[in-house]
């Protein structure tokens, strides 16, 4: 058994055999993330940019903490972007899993009505929650691209990680994930997610 004191409370741990302490106490910093971002409410204002009608970006970026979701692909680079896909693993049995889905969902909703309300008219949205036949749902993902490179940090326990091309396919990884801009367009809403922090 691991017995060990984090941030003024007491963890057990049985059946711990090469377990390691200082992973657990970086999965519980994990938890305690999520937790608190799932508390929080979100409220921001659509702001129109000038010179295009089809941008429009929020006065404060929306963020949430994700659990740990599978990696369904390899991460590559395609026309100038990179998408993750990933998996809301075990929806169905795993309750931070329904509960995280939940709020995206929640999330989405709020956008797309703020969106409505501020052009006066009804369309429909584009959601980035899709599903492949014989899996569970996923959520895609953006990453940012800074000079043609991708703008994000890998946080590792062991800094074993260098880029994020090196994280494998069905990876279990935690993101902080963010909404800034809506792309409207065929009155059509696109609401993405975007990362720039991956924990491993």
């Amino acid at each position: 058994m691991i017995k060990f004191w984090y941030n003024q409370k007491l963890y057990l741990f049985e059946n711990s055999k090469g377990v390691n302490q200082y992973n657990l106490i970086y999965d519980l910093k994990l938890m305690e993330i999520f937790k608190l971002m799932m508390e929080n409410n979100f409220t921001s204002e659509i702001i129109s940019v000038k010179g295009n009608k089809n941008i429009f970006k929020f006065s404060n970026p929306i963020e949430i903490f994700s659990p740990k979701m599978r990696l369904m692909f390899p991460i590559e680079q395609r026309y100038g972007q990179i998408q993750m896909k990933l998996e809301f693993s075990k929806i169905k049995t795993n309750s931070k899993m329904t509960q995280f889905y939940r709020k995206i969902m929640e999330i989405q909703e709020y956008c797309s009505n703020k969106f409505f309300n501020y052009i006066n008219k009804i369309t429909t949205i584009k959601s980035q929650i899709l599903q492949l036949k014989n899996y569970d749902p996923y959520l895609l993902v953006k990453i940012p691209m800074l000079n043609k490179k991708p703008f994000v940090k890998i946080h590792n326990i062991n800094d074993s990680l260098l880029t994020i091309y090196e994280i494998p396919k069905n990876s279990y990884i935690s993101t902080k994930l963010y909404v800034d801009l809506i792309w409207f367009k065929n009155n059509t809403v696109v609401i993405k997610w975007k990362t720039k922090n991956i924990y491993c």
